[in-house]
């Protein structure tokens, strides 16, 4: 409901899909056809807390292909350090293609600048995290 998941209480914190702030203020999902059978899935970008007010933790990506069948995602706090931020999103070649920034080793742990790329792809069972680098 509006990109929250409902039934939750706001003091025991939240998960919600990620919302661009900036010009648009959109939703950060992609669609296009990942599991490769001519229709198209869904990515999406979600951010939570543990408690209201607390810190963001890192956001995750997670892909869904048709009747909101989960597919798999990643946790970026897995990948790189937290308080990363999804900066693009989309779905190019069967591929989710992800742009994010993390913390570089001079950066402040809110202020991330240093410029990260990866993929998700499909392998018939689960989503597989792959081409993890620095952007140039």
């Amino acid at each position: 409901m509006n990109g929250r998941l409902p039934l939750q209480n706001p003091n025991d914190g939240f998960v919600e899909i990620y919302q661009r702030t900036g010009t648009d203020d959109s939703y950060a999902v992609a669609f296009g056809d990942v599991t490769g059978d001519g229709v198209d899935d869904g990515a999406l970008v979600t951010e939570c807390t543990s408690a209201e007010g607390a810190p963001y933790w890192a956001q995750t990506v997670q892909v869904y292909t048709v009747g909101a069948k989960y597919l798999g995602g990643v946790d970026l706090g897995h990948v790189t350090p937290n308080d990363d931020v999804v900066r693009e999103l989309s779905i190019v070649d069967g591929k989710v293609e992800i742009h994010w920034l993390t913390p570089g080793p001079t950066d402040s742990k809110h202020d991330p600048r240093l410029r990260m790329v990866g993929s998700l792809r499909w392998d018939g069972t689960t989503m597989v995290l792959e081409n993890v680098h620095k952007e140039s």
